[in-house]
């Protein structure tokens, strides 16, 4: 047992088409350093477009990697990079110091331009410290985000996928009158108490089309907007 490790990948759709990380990458890079490290690798799980902001735990694929650890027949975890596995700092070290006392040593094999493991106190205490400087990072990124579509939504400018109620005129939103009177129908419908189902119903009885097109109203694109309005 103590040779015999698991592997983890996981892309998302965004991810494999703009960074070219993809889960085929992850699964030799993995494949590989096991190699090199003598590890018997059992099996590699994969979550394929899954977002990094969902805990492991709740991934498809991360929660049978879970259930595998939790079965004692392995000992190595090992991840291409720390962003692959881990949403924040702090479910990657708690989930990280529940495994090691279970005798589970994590393996990553690009961590900072370097593969590092959690067998040393050493490794253990430069994981905490390139965790906490990825979270910070991606709390960057983010925050820039934030600002910069919050900052081109207040002036009309364009900002992502055009939303329902709004058209493109060269660099520009400006309002859709048809698309306008829609969502005052559904505004005007929410207020006087009709459920989402039913709204969704209305608009899909009327062949009212969606954003892009389509016939079919959910519930979920009615709350959505409603949500925006």
């Amino acid at each position: 047992m103590k040779n015999l490790a698991i592997g983890y990948a996981r892309v998302s759709t965004w991810e494999q088409a703009a960074e070219g990380f993809s889960l085929g990458a992850q699964r030799g890079v993995i494949e590989a350093y096991c190699r090199i490290k003598g590890l018997v690798l059992t099996e590699i799980v994969e979550d394929a477009g899954v977002s990094a902001a969902r805990p492991l735990a709740q991934r498809p694929g991360g929660s049978r990697l879970m259930a595998l650890v939790e079965s004692g027949r392995i000992g190595h975890v090992v991840f291409a990079r720390l962003d692959r596995g881990f949403r924040n700092a702090s479910d990657c070290l708690s989930t990280i110091e529940t495994w090691r006392k279970r005798g589970i040593t994590v393996h990553f094999c690009d961590l900072g331009g370097s593969a590092l493991d959690t067998e040393s106190p050493h490794g253990r205490f430069l994981l905490c410290v390139l965790a906490a400087v990825s979270e910070m990072e991606r709390n960057l990124i983010s925050e820039r985000t934030k600002n910069v579509l919050s900052f081109k939504r207040q002036n009309g400018q364009i900002y992502g996928p055009t939303p329902f109620g709004y058209k493109v005129e060269g660099n520009r939103l400006r309002p859709a009158p048809e698309e306008m009177q829609v969502l005052a129908i559904i505004k005007r419908m929410r207020e006087e108490g009709h459920s989402l189902r039913a709204i969704a119903a209305t608009l899909n009885a009327n062949g009212i089309p969606t954003k892009r097109g389509g016939r079919k109203w959910a519930p979920e694109t009615v709350r959505k907007l409603l949500t925006r309005a």
